[in-house]
């Protein structure tokens, strides 16, 4: 899993901690045969991925329908994403996280690119079919949601979230080492070569991060191996009811961290930004504490377009249109590019004041503010309707004051 922002003219994650309104692989090498660890151990090649079997054969994908689902939705969010697609958006973990809980499953779908894609897609198929052949398809899907959501739960808790399989295949790859001692379907999967690379391509995304080459969320690889490992020990451990208690004690404290904890626990410096903290704000509509705290980024950062975007819909949710529209007018002045995504939302009030002076029939009124509206965006069919409608009012109060 890859920590990632992404950026739009409207709705992004800004840098400097503000955001607009509208967060790796690992893997195995299977050795020849069901032999003893040992045995396996001898014939397994150096866990690198040119050198890299792929197990099960590519052939056997009928075989494994859940592994192969996952794998071809992966693919087609991440193809869809690379291509300025819009339809991958709801699968990116939104905050709040309550308010569309199942992107902490969805967010593992999206790759930042066809490296990362690829990693994953080979440790995906090697482990999360083996694990398919032992408990069938639908007990891995569980597994698989289980792995998605606490680590990506845990990543959003501390930092802003992440996308990829790599927390999922952290998860299965010490769920299959606790397990395969007493799973046949599973025994020698997972070796001391295999740990050996995941603990240091672990070590290694961590230097990735601290030195700013590349940002990977080491909190959700790091969360699905540990709950990975203690749901193998559900599975097959003599105290199974242990086990089972501490893992819904996991579960229970990740999804508080996730939400109400979420602003103490958090250690992004974005989370710490008057900008980034109106926005959220504003996404649990709070608006005058989104507008409080807005106004006081403002000051700091007066040129900053996400932050006065969202400051001007705060005002527009408390009814101060005017001042909203000043800034949105401010915005465009410095990012002309926002114009195009800005103007129907502007349209939009100007809609809605014109609904306004229409239930008190005040039609010169209605029809100022309809231009205003088709001004900002030409192609509005409210702001017509409206139009055609204070034309036809009035003709018939023409007609009437006429008589026969």
């Amino acid at each position: 899993m890859v920590a990632y922002e992404r950026a739009s003219p409207v709705k992004r994650a800004e840098e400097r901690g503000s955001e607009r309104w509208g967060g790796v692989a690992s893997g195995r090498l299977r050795g020849r045969g069901w032999h003893s660890e040992r045995q396996a151990e001898e014939h397994r090649p150096t866990p690198i991925l040119t050198t890299m079997p792929i197990d099960p054969p590519i052939r056997d994908v009928v075989r494994y329908p859940f592994t192969c689902v996952i794998a071809l939705g992966a693919i087609i969010v991440s193809v869809n994403w690379w291509a300025q697609g819009h339809w991958a958006d709801p699968f990116f973990i939104e905050q709040p996280i309550e308010s569309k809980p199942w992107t902490l499953v969805t967010s593992t779908l999206p790759h930042v690119s066809a490296v990362h894609l690829a990693f994953n897609l080979v440790w995906w198929w090697s482990l999360g079919a083996r694990v398919e052949r032992a408990w069938g398809g639908w007990k891995a899907g569980v597994i698989f949601v289980l792995l998605a959501v606490f680590s990506s739960a845990a990543e959003f808790a501390f930092l802003q979230g992440g996308v990829g399989l790599s927390g999922v295949v952290y998860g299965l790859c010490t769920l299959i080492w606790v397990a395969q001692a007493k799973v046949p379907a599973l025994a020698g999967t997972i070796t001391k070569r295999t740990l050996q690379f995941f603990g240091v391509w672990f070590i290694v995304c961590i230097v990735f991060t601290i030195t700013g080459f590349m940002p990977v969320a080491n909190i959700a690889h790091g969360a699905g191996a540990l709950v990975g490992w203690i749901l193998g020990k559900c599975i097959v451990a003599e105290r199974r009811a242990s086990w089972i208690a501490v893992l819904v004690t996991m579960i229970a404290l990740v999804g508080v961290g996730a939400t109400v904890a979420r602003p103490t626990i958090n250690f992004s410096p974005q989370f710490r930004d008057n900008g980034y903290k109106g926005w959220l704000a504003g996404q649990e509509g709070r608006y005058e504490d989104a507008a409080r705290l807005l106004e006081d980024a403002a000051k700091e950062r007066p040129t900053d377009v996400a932050i006065l975007t969202n400051l001007g819909i705060a005002y527009v949710h408390l009814n101060r249109k005017a001042e909203a529209l000043q800034l949105f007018e401010q915005v465009i002045a410095f990012e002309p590019s926002a114009r195009d995504e800005l103007a129907p939302f502007i349209a939009s009030i100007f809609d809605f004041d014109a609904d306004a002076a229409a239930k008190r029939g005040d039609l010169e009124r209605v029809r100022s503010l309809a231009a205003e509206s088709l001004r900002w965006n030409p192609a509005g069919t409210y702001a017509k309707q409206i139009l055609q409608w204070a034309d036809e009012a009035e003709n018939s109060v023409e007609s009437k004051i006429e008589g026969p």
